[in-house]
């Protein structure tokens, strides 16, 4: 078996009490501070986006919290991962773009749901995806991390076409 490709054995059985610590403080960083994004912006929709005209494919709100929980833990595995790459000019690159789409990603939040500006957050999500799909392209060869990552950008997708819709169905 190719333990490079194998997302159960990397995941599961490759886990020495380092390895166990490190993907916890990485999963615990990324889920932290979406979730301290989250409270800063008000964890809880307001008044302004209960009005907005929305698609019809947009999820209940409790969703969106369980969908994020789940797409920062497998961030924070990949994240752990990338700190144990042995090539230090792979490793420095891609934690260079790791860093560029967290703070892209962390900024959304403060766009859409603080300064309620849903059509700065579009382009900031225009953005994003531009630079995930890059991400992608460099972990094509990566199984792990390409497996661990293609959930995310196709939820930044969706979210695009959500916030697109949001642009276009309200007088913003």
């Amino acid at each position: 078996m190719n333990k490079d490709s194998s997302f159960s054995y990397i995941i599961l059985f490759n886990m020495s009490p380092k390895n166990i610590f490190k993907n916890f403080i990485c999963v615990t960083a990324c889920v932290g501070s979406g979730m301290l994004v989250g409270w800063l912006c008000g964890s809880k929709p307001d008044i302004w986006y209960s009005s907005l005209n929305k698609s019809l494919l947009t999820p209940p709100s409790y969703i969106f919290p369980i969908v994020w929980t789940v797409l920062y833990a497998l961030m924070g595995l990949v994240y752990a991962r990338l700190w144990s790459e042995k090539d230090p000019y792979t490793k420095k690159f891609d934690l260079i773009l790791f860093h560029q789409q967290w703070g892209l990603n962390l900024v959304w939040s403060f766009l859409f749901f603080k300064l309620h500006r849903p059509d700065e957050a579009f382009w900031d999500l225009i953005f994003l995806i531009v630079l995930n799909i890059k991400i992608l392209w460099r972990w094509k060869k990566k199984p792990l991390f390409f497996g661990l990552w293609l959930p995310y950008v196709v939820w930044l997708c969706f979210a695009l076409y959500l916030n697109g819709v949001i642009c276009l169905e309200n007088d913003l």
